[in-house]
């Protein structure tokens, strides 16, 4: 058992981990995606790519525009520019078999809040073909005042959510306890090499906290749906991933989109760590949607779909003033109907299971009363 008498434990989204993480994005320009450390192809590939253009085209010819007007699309994160290449191949490609003009008329803005980044897939050369269409922004999406264009029809983000800090809580009866993180201050751990961040030892407690206290009215109620109501459960408090959203949507048009894909962290038995994934020197951590789209749940367009094979979802969500009918496009339609019966399907699984549990126990009590008379 470690010994955690003379450490320093800070509440797990104000760990110095997150620093780390920060710093590491920030500086290392394209270096962590050409080495490998931090994923991409399983969001970024052609076909995810031609899902998410397939879906904003739809939703394009719904639009009543003059065709003098351009066609302004904001990546977040963008990244080594795998997703935004594809995106760009697949629309094109599209449009031309489509006979529409949207490729013509598109701005397609790729960013990174590291300039680093943003400077070296500049000399890539891998957006020579798009260069009429594209032009790249350095963003901070936490600081929403640096997007100076506010009418952008689509906004996409992959893997971005997953980036900023979250709270873990554990609800125990009537009880709260919330997740605390202190990690090793020696100095062997922390060196230029890849991925020390995941091999410094960390040291984990749960301390008691009153929740009302802790979060808003609104996220409170909200919040508290997401446990199990049964047993004692842990949950995550996506507030970073909620604030960049609430600072996206007043950059959209009144009729523009926003569609993020991420990984889902649903709710977990017990007093679990909710440990994060480590990417590089990077910190990954899942994406309360349940939170969010209960928080969006009055809002005309909140859409989350989940894909029946991997475990990432997709947040489809617009303006409280969306005033247009929704086009959601075929494939994601499938997708829809896929995970429907697969969320039917589980459901019945688990009442049948809890039926026959109750068919057990009432066939064993019978069996017993019997039993019991019979030796009287």
């Amino acid at each position: 058992m470690n010994d955690t008498t003379n450490k320093k434990f800070y509440r797990y989204d104000l760990s110095p981990l997150w620093e780390i993480h920060k710093g590491y994005f920030f500086e290392s320009g394209l270096k962590p995606w050409k080495s490998g450390a931090v994923p991409f192809s399983g969001v970024s590939n052609y076909n995810e790519a031609y899902k998410k253009a397939r879906l904003v085209i739809e939703n394009l010819k719904k639009i009543k525009k003059d065709d003098l007007f351009e066609i302004k699309i904001l990546e977040l994160a963008s990244g080594n520019g795998e997703f935004a290449r594809n995106f760009l191949y697949v629309f094109q490609e599209i449009c031309e078999a489509e006979s529409l003009n949207y490729f013509s008329r598109l701005k397609f803005s790729i960013s990174d809040f590291s300039q680093k980044t943003l400077d070296e897939l500049k000399a890539s050369g891998r957006f020579d073909k798009f260069q009429s269409q594209i032009q790249f922004e350095c963003i901070d999406v936490l600081n929403p005042q640096v997007i100076c264009d506010s009418s952008f029809d689509c906004i996409l983000a992959n893997y971005l959510l997953d980036q900023f800090p979250a709270r873990i809580f554990v609800k125990d009866a009537n009880q709260y306890f919330e997740k605390y993180i202190a990690v090793s201050d020696d100095k062997k751990y922390y060196h230029p090499g890849k991925n020390f961040i995941k091999r410094i030892p960390k040291f984990f407690e749960f301390r008691s906290v009153n929740l009302s206290q802790e979060l808003s009215i609104q996220h409170l109620d909200i919040f508290e749906s997401c446990f199990r109501t049964s047993k004692t459960s842990t949950a995550v408090y996506s507030y970073g991933a909620l604030r960049v959203l609430r600072n996206l949507l007043p950059k959209l048009n009144e009729n523009g989109i926003l569609i993020m894909s991420d990984f889902h962290g649903a709710s977990r038995g017990g007093f679990d760590k909710y440990e994060p994934c480590y990417y590089g020197n990077s910190i990954a951590h899942p994406v309360n949607f349940e939170f969010i789209a209960k928080y969006f749940q009055d809002y005309p367009t909140v859409i989350l779909y989940e894909d029946p094979i991997k475990p990432l979802h997709t947040l489809i969500l617009a303006r409280p003033d969306f005033s247009r009918a929704f086009e959601l496009g075929e494939i994601y339609h499938q997708v829809y109907l896929q995970n429907k019966f697969i969320r039917a399907l589980y459901r019945f699984l688990v009442e049948f299971k809890l039926s026959l549990y109750l068919f057990l126990l009432i066939a064993f009590l019978m069996v017993f009363l019997c039993t019991l008379k019979a030796n009287v």
